[in-house]
């Protein structure tokens, strides 16, 4: 059960989202092949990353609501209305490279403060009229991201990408095969 909440949890919000647009909801933005739709109009933009705007210190905290809505009324005010955040980290924060929330800290268990605040995050942008490309997940070890499904999935603990990167800028060759031979060794093979 562990194991599937998560991807429960995915397919719960893939519904929802299916849902509205299929029953009018035109704010969202839709795909039509390789093109984008907004209100059945072709859909151009230029986006921001705003990687961090779903974490949230602490959700209740006044302080950082009204630094949230200061920072999106100014980017609002430079005109952009569309913002790429980062939803998905995994894992517990081990390192002082990694980000320290965690929508799911360890395998199976969602942390619903991370799913307030990407609530209250996706209601103030909303509120102005801005839209949201969430990511999900990624391979990078800041974030837990893909790596954390390996480890928990008995694939081991994979090189540090700062290793590897401090590797590949000292010697590409080397760096490169730092990371090869990790992927497959541990999760091609398998």
């Amino acid at each position: 059960m562990n194991k599937l909440f998560p991807r429960l949890l995915y397919l719960f919000i893939s519904l929802l989202f299916t849902y509205f647009m299929a029953n009018g909801q035109s704010d969202f933005v839709t795909v039509n092949r390789t093109d984008l739709l907004l209100y059945n109009k072709p859909y151009r933009f230029t986006v921001t990353n705003y990687g961090y705007g779903v974490l949230l210190d602490e959700v209740n905290a006044e302080a950082v609501k009204e630094r949230l809505k200061k920072e999106l009324d100014f980017l609002k005010s430079k005109g952009v209305i569309n913002l790429r955040v980062f939803v998905g980290a995994e894992g517990i924060a081990s390192n002082k490279f990694r980000v320290p929330y965690s929508i799911q800290p360890e395998e199976g268990k969602i942390d619903i403060k991370y799913l307030q605040s990407l609530d209250y995050f996706l209601n103030e942008t909303g509120k102005r009229n801005m839209k949201s490309g969430l990511f999900l997940t990624n391979n990078w070890d800041w974030s837990g991201g893909l790596i954390e499904y390996l480890k928990w999935n008995g694939y081991g603990q994979p090189p540090s990408q700062q290793t590897a990167y401090g590797q590949a800028t000292q010697d590409p060759q080397n760096g490169k095969s730092y990371w090869v031979s990790y992927v497959d060794t541990k999760a091609l093979m398998q």
